[in-house]
């Protein structure tokens, strides 16, 4: 049941039903290393932006699930891209240093 599962403040322990409402309550709390706490799985982040971009992985607006590793996307492109993790790991390599990488343009950005 949707309805039933809550958001708790850690420092409140008030609950909510979405993570953006608790996110909100709590105004974007850090922790002990200046980090922003993502409020429902704890994943920290170096700027609100990044955090904001996570938690539509909470969101209900999560329709794509990857088969494999249950890694949930709001995108299909997302996921599908994902998928080639799996399917081809480090297929693209550096001819210079041999350090290996999952996409092409990462390896051209390195």
């Amino acid at each position: 049941n949707k309805q039933s599962k809550k958001f708790i403040c850690l420092f409140c322990k008030e609950e909510f039903m979405t993570c953006e409402e608790l996110t909100s309550h709590m105004d974007v709390k850090k922790n002990d290393n200046n980090q922003i706490v993502c409020c429902a799985c704890k994943k920290t982040f170096a700027e609100k932006r990044y955090l904001k971009y996570h938690q539509r992985c909470h969101s209900e607006r999560t329709k794509f699930t990857c088969d494999i590793c249950t890694k949930k996307y709001t995108r299909l492109d997302n996921l599908t891209r994902h998928n080639v993790l799996h399917v081809n790991p480090d297929k693209f390599s550096c001819s210079i240093c041999n350090k290996t990488f999952t996409r092409k343009d990462l390896l051209n950005k390195h």
